[in-house]
């Protein structure tokens, strides 16, 4: 742990095994100390409040030894809990972790070929999340039997679906609606924060600003 934390600024999570059966993890990078929260934009460097306070010591940097569910699994997610004493600043996607829990809860076990089959998975979490409002979509657009069929969908992104295309492409456009108003042509700048407008129903960004006589909402912006 302490080598792995001192390789400067190479923001990796370091996971380990050995011949015992122990298992552990380590976040590698250096995690600065800060009396601010506001990690994303630019801030004045004059300002003595503004400046780190050193590092967190090795046994305060988010890691774990043997945890009791017998397994760890780091893939781009939030890698502590809300309980964590400080806060671990970044955009985090949380699909991946929900999915590797689903299967890693599925027995106790597994052989290679079991293990091969889970890093070939194709079900999308954020298909199944987010079909229903794609669902509210082809029932806005008056297509009940495409609704139905998203409604039975199942998540699973085969290659040659028309499902999966169709979501990918709704989900890739759906930024559209959103943030144009606000954005005009760089409305893809919004995919970044859609995750959260959607989830918090941000109603005064998925309002449109250009329609006052209106107050769209989730569904409105469903059926693009």
């Amino acid at each position: 742990r302490r080598i792995i934390t001192n390789l400067g600024a190479l923001d990796v999570n370091w996971t380990y095994s050995d011949t015992n059966g122990n298992i552990g993890y380590q976040l590698g990078a250096p995690v600065p100390q800060r009396d601010y929260t506001n990690t994303f934009t630019r801030l004045e460097a004059e300002n003595p409040a503004n400046h780190w306070k050193g590092y967190y010591p090795l046994d305060r940097t988010p890691h774990m030894v043997n945890p009791q569910e017998g397994w760890l699994a780091s893939c781009n997610n939030q890698i502590v809990s809300e309980e964590w004493p400080y806060e671990i600043a970044g955009f985090y996607d949380p699909y991946r972790i929900v999915r590797i829990d689903e299967l890693l809860k599925q027995d106790a076990k597994f052989t290679r070929y079991e293990m091969l089959r889970m890093q070939l998975d194709w079900v999308s979490i954020s298909a199944r999340r987010w079909k229903s409002l794609m669902r509210d979509g082809a029932e806005k657009l008056d297509m009940p039997n495409l609704a139905d069929t998203i409604v039975r969908w199942d998540g699973v992104m085969f290659k040659h679906g028309k499902l999966p295309g169709l979501f990918a492409l709704w989900w890739e456009f759906l930024a559209h609606p959103i943030f144009d108003d606000d954005l005009e042509d760089n409305w893809r700048l919004g995919q970044i924060i859609q995750e959260e407008v959607l989830t918090n129903n941000v109603e005064t960004i998925i309002d449109n600003l250009n329609t006052p006589e209106a107050q769209e909402t989730l569904k409105d912006i469903s059926k693009i």
